[in-house]
């Protein structure tokens, strides 16, 4: 998707219209990164890789810890060598060059998303030491595939059904006023006959 712009806290980021990419950096900082899966869309049980790539456009090398987070539903399966996983975190300890870039790639998994979850985001953010506030994070976000229309679909069906059931008592009701008239006209109409005078009046 689209780039896009993320505080640059270790968190996922705020929902919107679905899958894509977004990145920051704090003012003056010489590190940036993303991350990418390269998709928009993720279905329940479905591995997603992703790729995160972080640059040091400073002039001397930097040490980083990069840290990677994913939703409740979603786990690490593999976060490389020198990657550690715990908690729904990731974290990687390198060293970057000037001038240069280096990737890391972790394999996730989405598990059972439920009714309610439409959109699943990780966030990777870059500390220059323990305890230190990011100085640049990248976000990367799927929607999740069937949950979201399924739950649309389920808000709309009663508005639906209610319409449907609307009309199709609208028509019975029409149809048996018509039935009962009909019904109505044919008793009274030989009783009309044989009530009506033959002969004058009687006084």
């Amino acid at each position: 998707g689209a780039p896009r712009s993320v505080a640059a806290v270790l968190a996922p980021a705020a929902p919107d219209g679905g899958g894509g990419e977004r990145t920051t950096a704090v003012e003056g900082a010489t590190l940036s990164l993303q991350v990418s899966d390269g998709r928009d869309e993720i279905a329940a049980g479905e591995k997603a890789r992703y790729t995160l790539t972080l640059r040091n456009d400073g002039d001397r090398k930097q040490p980083v810890i990069v840290s990677q987070r994913v939703s409740r539903e979603a786990e690490f399966l593999d976060v490389g060598a020198d990657g550690t996983a715990a908690g729904g975190v990731a974290t990687w300890r390198v060293v970057v060059e000037p001038g240069t870039e280096i990737e890391r790639t972790a394999r996730v998994r989405l598990g059972e998303p439920g009714r309610r979850l439409w959109r699943v985001a990780t966030t990777v953010c870059a500390q220059t030491e323990a305890g230190a506030p990011p100085v640049a994070c990248a976000t990367d976000a799927n929607r999740v595939e069937g949950p979201a229309r399924e739950a649309a679909s389920a808000v709309s069906s009663p508005q639906r059904v209610l319409t449907v059931t609307s009309v199709f008592s609208g028509v019975l009701i029409t149809l048996a006023a018509a039935v009962a008239a009909a019904i109505l006209w044919i008793r009274l109409r030989p009783g009309a006959r044989r009530g009506r005078p033959t002969g004058r009046p009687r006084h």
